[in-house]
């Protein structure tokens, strides 16, 4: 594994870990409580992006990256990670750590799409054809 597989790898890694904190704070802050119909089903559609998030960073499998083409690139899961963590802006606890780190971590990725790197990929390869492009 050379260093640019290296660096896509823990990037990948790095990313679904922080997806999966998000999906746990998700889970925790509006599906377990039942405050309301609404709440559990913004929870649901933002458990689903995470997973997601996930399938897009192990495999990117062909059909998904049809419809979801901006999150094989940098800029794409950068602004993604941003929009998901204003969705949860919290003001205490661990919804202010989920959403700062997530904030961080999208703003990170779009610097990463600014840098001449290679372009990003999936931890496991591709089932319709390879994710390319980086910058610009």
């Amino acid at each position: 594994m050379g260093s640019e597989g290296l660096f896509n790898a823990v990037v990948a890694l790095i990313t679904m870990f922080l997806a999966g904190l998000y999906g746990v704070y998700v889970f925790i802050a509006l599906i377990i409580p039942f405050g309301s119909a609404k709440s559990v089903i913004i929870g649901c559609f933002l458990i689903f992006f995470v997973c997601v998030i996930i399938a897009v960073e192990l495999v990117a499998p062909g059909p998904l990256m049809e419809n979801v083409a901006m999150l094989g690139k940098f800029w794409g899961m950068g602004f993604w990670f941003i929009f998901l963590g204003v969705l949860i802006i919290s003001t205490g606890g661990l919804g202010l750590i989920v959403t700062i780190l997530m904030l961080l971590w999208g703003c990170v990725l779009v610097l990463f799409s600014l840098l001449p790197i290679g372009g990003k990929r999936p931890l496991f390869g591709s089932a319709g054809g390879s994710v390319s492009g980086s910058a610009a």
